[in-house]
């Protein structure tokens, strides 16, 4: 199409008649070093309202990507690395890309910290309708909160040790196995419950760790052996059997006469042992008679 130039809208400019009256009008041309409204213009927006490519720019707005998975791609030119962040199936996926791997499969590190590398505030992440903490090496232990740090909802000083002294302040021992205690002035509430040991054989070691009650039924003249250990004790029920004897290591009899017991033919000869430094004292407690 052809425009209407000066007053001759409907003829067409030639060599002939540019220079008629008719094409004389010069507000029908631009000048030399005119422009035109909106000659700067791209749909009718100044190019400062678009985004670069080339070089750092800022955006005010909003910025929205449309795609079936959308993605924001990171390629660092002088390593030759390549990370994204990915929205996918409702998921957003941030994926570090390893040194010099380029745009291939790779495994980088992932950081998160303050700007120009301060520490960050709190690490939350939003859940259960609050802000929940995200525990790591940092802020673990004692008092964070982190019930990984507890037994039972339990702190670890709520607990005795297996090793070292520990002190107990009114606590409830029930069915106790305690081995070689050092126990200070105690208060015992009920019955003391002490093991019953069966001696067996002719020679048995009198070993108070078996128990502090010990019975044996002789099944032959015998002779036991002296296992004992200063401040350890024993009680002693005897059986004869059929009138055997007892030839007993070296004990100071401090009843029955200084001597060793004859053993009741009927039911039980009961003997109490014990130990002071390095003797070994004993005394009957009773035969029956």
């Amino acid at each position: 199409m052809v425009k209407a130039i000066g007053t001759a809208p409907n003829q067409i400019p030639t060599n002939a008649n540019l220079g008629t009256a008719a094409y004389q009008d010069a507000t029908a041309f631009l000048g030399a070093s005119a422009k035109a409204a909106d000659s700067e213009l791209l749909d009718g927006l100044d190019s400062t309202q678009f985004l670069r490519s080339d070089i750092n720019d800022s955006t005010s707005g909003n910025l929205t990507l449309f795609n079936t998975s959308p993605a924001i791609l990171f390629d660092e030119t002088d390593t030759s690395t390549r990370s994204r962040i990915i929205a996918e199936g409702g998921v957003l996926i941030v994926q570090a890309g390893g040194a010099g791997a380029g745009a291939t499969f790779s495994s980088g590190d992932f950081k998160i910290s303050g700007y120009s590398n301060a520490d960050i505030g709190a690490f939350t992440v939003r859940h259960s309708g609050a802000d929940q903490t995200i525990w790591h090496s940092g802020n673990d232990g004692a008092s964070s909160g982190l019930d990984a740090d507890l037994l039972d909802g339990q702190h670890a000083s709520t607990f005795s040790t297996v090793t070292g002294t520990e002190t107990l302040t009114n606590k409830t021992l029930t069915a106790p196995t305690i081995t070689s205690p050092a126990i200070t002035a105690p208060t015992i509430t009920g019955t003391v419950i002490e093991d019953v040991y069966t001696l067996t054989g002719t020679t048995p070691a009198l070993e108070p760790a078996n128990g502090s009650i010990q019975t044996w039924t002789l099944t032959a003249n015998s002779t036991p052996t002296d296992s004992l250990a200063a401040g350890e004790g024993i009680t002693l029920m005897i059986d004869d059997g059929t009138a055997y004897t007892i030839t007993w290591p070296t004990i100071t009899w401090i009843n029955n006469a200084a001597a060793a017991p004859t053993l009741a033919a009927t039911g039980y000869t009961v003997v109490a042992l014990w130990k002071v430094s390095t003797t070994l004292y004993g005394a009957l407690v009773g035969d029956g008679t």
